[in-house]
């Protein structure tokens, strides 16, 4: 039975993702979606969770791809498994779907359209009484506000969020949702309580064995630091944990992320040489996935040390 190979093929991918192993992951989700292709035409036994398989697969494989920078196959991949979605399953197939959906639209900056697909686990949450969606879709809500440029009011949002999955019995995704209110609350000036988030993050992380979340974890830790005056080394060494863990992972778009918070600090520090050698140290695969906003911050930090 295909729906069998689907599901083994959506669920590494998920597994590789969770992991931090982001390429495998795309392979893996590729895969399950070339299982679609080979056999939608056949009759299947249950065609609807065999399509709802296939397309988890490419909705993982979608996820791992914005890790990886990949902008520009993302977003039309994107667009064509979660129009699938609607238009061919019923609610309780779309709404991992639209889960990892929204997930990706955010980490690409695509608020707008994210809230619409938050504004539908709102409606799925009312409807169908899925708690851990409306957990969810605060938990989003908090995400929009931050990448708005609202940090004090994402931080708040977050918190509340995270109380509310707590009720739930919700943890998914939780260190990844820990990482993201730790960042609100250092845009927030509150260096103290993300230092303490970011922290649990990583050690669910650890107990979890899901470190996909772990260089951003750490990146934010490092603006804590420096936001609380840490030595200098210390800083330094979080920064290229960071960078580290993104580099192996291959996750290109996290790894000019933490890049760009680095390079901020060295010049806040009047350190123009360690600047220009940590984006010089960038791999340059990491800028051939298509345009996005941290590319372009990178590109701008080059002509700022340029100047100098």
């Amino acid at each position: 039975d295909p729906t069998f190979g689907a599901m083994a093929e959506q669920s590494m991918s998920f597994s590789q993702h969770q992991h931090g192993c982001f390429a495998e992951s795309v392979r893996h989700g590729q895969i399950g979606w070339d299982y679609y292709k080979r056999h939608a035409e056949p009759a299947i036994r249950d065609p609807l969770s065999f399509e709802a398989h296939c397309l988890l697969s490419l909705g993982v494989c979608c996820f791992s791809g914005a890790l990886m920078g990949h902008s520009d196959k993302t977003r039309q991949l994107g667009d064509f498994y979660c129009n699938r979605a609607i238009e061919h399953l019923p609610v309780r197939f779309q709404l991992y779907i639209r889960l990892l959906r929204i997930q990706t639209l955010l980490m690409q900056h695509c608020w707008q359209r994210a809230e619409r697909e938050c504004e539908w686990l709102a409606w799925a949450d009312r409807t169908h009484a899925f708690g851990f969606a409306q957990a969810m879709g605060s938990f989003f809500a908090g995400w929009g506000l931050l990448e708005q440029g609202q940090p004090r009011a994402a931080a708040d949002a977050l918190t509340d969020a995270l109380g509310l999955a707590d009720s739930n019995h919700t943890t998914i995704a939780l260190s990844q949702r820990l990482g993201i209110l730790a960042e609100a609350q250092v845009l927030a000036d509150q260096p103290e309580l993300a230092r303490k988030n970011a922290y649990e993050g990583l050690r669910i992380a650890r107990e979890s064995a899901q470190p996909y979340w772990n260089a951003e974890l750490l990146r934010v830790d490092a603006m804590a630091m420096a936001a609380m005056n840490a030595e200098h080394p210390s800083v330094c060494k979080r920064f290229e944990q960071s960078l580290a863990v993104a580099n192996e992972q291959g996750a290109g778009l996290l790894s000019m992320r933490t890049c760009a918070a680095f390079v901020r600090y060295l010049l806040d520090q009047r350190r123009f040489d360690a600047a220009r050698k940590t984006l010089q140290a960038l791999p340059a695969s990491f800028e051939q996935g298509g345009d996005s906003a941290e590319l372009r911050h990178i590109i701008e930090l080059r002509m700022a040390i340029s100047a100098e």
